[in-house]
């Protein structure tokens, strides 16, 4: 099975769709220009990648560009019956948040997050400026920035002991 930049695993027919849907990611996370080209592209070299269609979603959103979010969110949903239980709780908040139920993307977020730690695109959704955290109408939105980033740098911490204690063993 194909896996992220982070080590969790896709559903792709193709490593050309998912070295695509890595530099996408990785220019989503970064606010960089190109990702929605690039995340297109991953979805022409295999149209059954949902996670490609909802992180395409997601730039959509980011750009203001509702209706191809959504149209983009429902292509995910479609296909996300063939993937894992992360990738169908990964398509499913984020269609959350691009759907306007930013209160569901955010409880959904949390709970997915201990399970996934390592999920990046789903861990921005809660952060920055214009993050669920900050619009969430919670007095505390900084101190809960601050704790899930903690908790994520924990996890971090643990499986990068648990990998090096893995890789001196072989």
């Amino acid at each position: 099975m194909y896996q992220d930049r982070y080590g969790l695993p896709l559903t792709a027919a193709s490593e050309a769709a998912v070295a695509s849907y890595r530099e996408g990611l990785d220019l989503v996370l970064s606010a960089w220009t190109g990702a929605g080209e690039v995340l297109d592209r991953a979805i022409a070299e295999d149209p059954t990648f949902a996670l490609a269609y909802i992180a395409r979603a997601r730039v959509h959103q980011i750009y203001a560009e509702a209706t191809d979010a959504r149209a983009r969110a429902a292509q995910a949903r479609s296909l996300a019956e063939n993937t894992t239980r992360r990738e169908r709780q990964h398509i499913e908040i984020i269609a959350c948040a691009v759907e306007g139920q930013p209160a569901s993307a955010l409880t959904a977020a949390e709970q997915h997050l201990n399970e996934f730690p390592r999920d990046a695109l789903v861990l921005s959704l809660l952060l920055g400026a214009f993050g669920l955290y900050a619009f969430s109408g919670r007095a505390d939105h900084d101190a809960a920035r601050v704790a899930i980033c903690e908790r994520q740098a924990l996890s971090h911490d643990h499986l990068a002991v648990r990998s090096s204690r893995t890789w001196a063993a072989s």
